[in-house]
């Protein structure tokens, strides 16, 4: 087994399996270096602190019949939004040894929503994110646990407000 250094972290060679090289790093952790998506990562993250910021917006600008819920809804997501971000960011930065870039836009499209469709169109596009890092139970479940806050944010927003 060769020797690669990527980034001050060495890999051995495991197997050549397909196009897929597997390597093992310093901590003896599978890592599969060609199906990474780094920039599709950094992307969805980047896509997620947008999102935080919009709903963060909707918390403080929340008035009228039923405001409270909403206002303690949105409080609560967007605080998992962040505990999300971190979790995902971090394991994934971990595991493939890089860090990510992001690129942000800045949101203000979103303002005029309503909370629970916005809620529901966030939900969706984490569902389809996440089937690109099916290879990766790690992402996966930390995917799923923002899903599963997503989903009880939009219940409230739905039948609480």
């Amino acid at each position: 087994m060769g020797l690669n250094t990527d980034d001050d972290v060495q890999y051995r060679t495991l197997s050549n399996v397909g196009k897929t090289n597997y390597y093992f790093n310093s901590i003896d952790q599978p890592s599969p270096k060609t199906q990474k998506t780094e920039s599709t990562m950094g992307e969805f993250i980047s896509y997620l602190m947008v999102c935080r910021n919009v709903l963060h917006a909707m918390h403080l600008k929340t008035t009228g019949v039923s405001s409270y819920a909403t206002h303690k809804a949105l409080n609560e997501l967007y605080d998992s939004i962040a505990e999300s971000i971190d979790e995902i960011s971090e394991a994934y930065q971990g595991y493939y040894g890089e860090l990510l870039t992001f690129n942000f836009e800045t949101g203000n499209e979103y303002l005029s929503m309503k909370p629970v469709d916005y809620v529901a169109q966030i939900l969706k596009h984490v569902e389809e994110c996440k089937t690109k890092y099916n290879s990766n139970s790690m992402i996966v479940n930390e995917i799923d646990v923002l899903i599963k806050n997503l989903s009880s944010a939009h219940y409230k927003l739905k039948f609480l407000s």
